[in-house]
This record gives structure tokens, sequence and C-alpha cells, in this order.
């Protein structure tokens, strides 16, 4: 059975479902901001709910209405699949892209801390720009991924601000919005590899290039390409690089770029009008893994797969997709990564796949090769 999880005689799962999953669907910050809300004793009618990963608060709000922001696809699905499962109501909910309008009736203002500091503030200016300073505000975090950074930000963008003593390994920010009303996109812009890149702020490694796409693209040349590609499937596309470098190699393609997040979604749609790409060519898919697609559906995919879940250290992630991707594979069809060495891929699609080549590697990179037989 997939792991399920008690939280207030609720019972959680994270999303997708694992076999082997041994992580828990909430922690201790998530217990402490349900904590804290059910002290105050008020009756929150509206509320806006920012990075609860898979609806542990969610689940345990009373409120008449929960506006949902997620980056994630997954955990929208996760939220919805959770609360079905406990018998919550789906029709108070919604589901609103980091970067879509926010409502104007919200009462509360509830923040799971995100990974990256840099969207986390992005979040902040954009709360404040659509808010005032009369909405109560609660942030929660585990300790350990608090720091100096954090904090500034925080100062900054809530007037008063103040944070918790520690709770089972966490913490609750909480105070009022600062009102300020001058924000910007947050968005990077990079020119790498003959591209202008746009980068939304919650990308990975949206400041600069990260250094194993870099080791892919400097050895694109090494590729040995199947003779006829129809389709190419770029797994966990963020700004879409990956797959746009990969047009010279097989110009009359059809690209599928797909991720799990709207970051990557608006990166790659923004990358793509900024170079000037034939937009019929190129397919954005906001969806997890390859699971838009029809088994034997394409010829080609590369992919610089996650080994993070959030905060956490997994190759789980990875190894499911890498047996979406055989499926999706055409016969013969060709499936390129890029990773780090010592997360030891090779073997693990040799049992996938039966045979894989090393097509380069350094000191911390390997871009490994296999066929669907």
């Amino acid at each position: 059975m997939p792991n399920s999880n008690q939280l207030h005689n609720f019972t959680l799962r994270r999303f997708p479902l694992q076999e082997a999953d041994s992580f828990l669907a909430w922690n201790a910050s998530d217990e402490y901001i349900i904590k804290e809300i059910n002290s105050r004793n008020v009756n929150y009618k509206s509320v806006l709910l920012i990075e609860d990963e898979f609806g542990a608060i969610g689940t345990s709000l009373k409120a008449d209405k929960i506006y949902f922001v997620n980056d994630s696809i997954l955990s929208q699905k996760g939220i919805k699949a959770n609360f079905e499962l406990n018998h919550k109501k789906l029709d108070n909910l919604n589901f609103l892209s980091p970067y879509a309008s926010f409502p104007t009736d919200i009462d509360l203002i509830i923040m799971k801390l995100p990974k990256i500091n840099r969207y986390t503030e992005f979040l902040l200016a954009k709360l404040n720009f659509y808010y005032d300073e009369n909405i109560d505000f609660i942030a929660g975090s585990m300790v350990k991924y608090l720091n100096n950074t954090i904090y500034e930000l925080f100062q900054t963008y809530l007037t008063p601000f103040n944070y918790s003593l520690s709770w089972k390994k966490a913490k609750i920010l909480t105070g009022k919005l600062s009102n300020k009303k001058e924000t910007h996109e947050f968005v990077t812009i990079i020119n790498e590899f003959e591209l202008t890149l746009i980068n939304y702020p919650n990308l990975f490694s949206a400041q600069k290039l990260d250094l194993g796409t870099r080791f892919f693209l400097e050895n694109y040349p090494k590729l040995i390409l199947p003779k006829t590609i129809d389709n190419i499937i770029d797994v966990g596309s963020a700004n879409g690089i990956l797959g746009l470098k990969l047009l010279a190699y097989a110009p009359k393609t059809q690209l599928w770029l797909t991720d799990i997040t709207y970051s990557a979604y608006e990166s790659a749609k923004a990358t793509i009008t900024q170079n000037n790409f034939n937009p019929d060519q190129i397919h954005l898919v906001l969806d997890n893994s390859v699971d838009a697609f029809q088994p034997d559906f394409a010829d080609l995919i590369i992919i610089n797969p996650p080994f993070h879940d959030n905060h956490k250290v997994s190759i789980n992630t990875a190894l499911s997709i890498f047996n979406d991707c055989h499926k999706v594979l055409k016969k013969d069809g060709m499936i390129v990564v890029v990773a780090n060495k010592h997360l030891g891929y090779h073997k693990h699609l040799t049992q996938i796949f039966g045979n894989v080549a090393i097509i380069a590697e350094n000191t911390k990179f390997v871009i490994i090769s296999a066929h669907k037989l």
C-alpha cells in the first residue's frame, strides 16, 4: 500500500503515489501552523494558502473558501486526492498559479516557506501589492531551512514581524503586511548558447545555467540520434534550453517541453517568444513526467532528472520517470540522461532498458543513452 500518514485524524498521502515512499506527507511546521490558527479562535472565511504541498494545512481548515497557490501541478493533484480521501468537499477549493491574479476576498494568508529564497521574495512582494496591512499572515518552516536572508525578507515585507519559539524543530513567522505597493516580476534574463533565456523566480538555478545542463549542451555533437525523429520530449524542461538547442539537430521534429511547475511553463513560453521559435513546432505541457503522452509516442527523450523532492534528497522520482519514459518511447527510441555520477543511474537504466552507453563524463557528471529494444 502507498504510504499514508495521520495528521489530526486526517489520512494524508504524498503524490504521486509510490509504493516505497518513506517520507511523510506533512511535517511539524504544518502542525504548528494549524495549532496557531486554532489558538486564535477566529472564524476565517476566505484563506489564501501558499505552497501547502499535499494539503496537510488545507484539510484542517474550516474556511468557507480556500485559494491554493502552488507552483507544482503535482501539489494541486495531491491536494485534491487528499481532500477526496478524507471525504472533504471540493467545491470550496480554488487553485491558482503563483503568476495569476490573486483574489481580493481574503482574511487570512498562510505560507509554507518555499525552498528558493527568490521565489519567497517574489511572493511576499506580490502579497503586499495585492493586500492591505489588515490581513493576518502566518508562515511556517522547519528551523533548519531558516536563515538570515529569510528573516531579512520577512522584516522587509511584514510590519510588525514576529517569529515564535521552536516547537518540534519548527517555527512560525507572523505579522501584518507592510502595504508596500511597488513590485517587479523577479524575472532573470540569461544569455547562453546563443539563446536569451527567461527564468521565472522558482526555476531551479534561475540565476545562472546549471552545470549539468551546460555539460549536456557542450556534448550534444557526440549524440548519435535516431535516423527518424518525429517527436522529442524534454522532460523537466525548465526554460526549455535542452530541447530548443536540440532542434538544430532535428529541425523538422515536433518538440514537447513538459514540466510540473508553472515557473517552468512561463519561463519556456517567454524563452520561445523571445528567441522567435516557431510556436507550431513546440508544445508546452504542464504535467507530471510523461503522463500526458501515449505509449510508443516519442523517438527521443532527453532529461536532466531531479534528485531532490522539495527539501528531501531522493532518486525515486527519477527512477519513476525512467520507467514512464520506457513506455512512451517507440521501439528503437532513445533516452538520453545527464546526471551526477554518484547517483548511479547507469545501473537503473540498464535494468529498465537493458542496454546503455556512456556518451560523455567528467569528474561530476555523466551523460547516458539507452535504446528501447
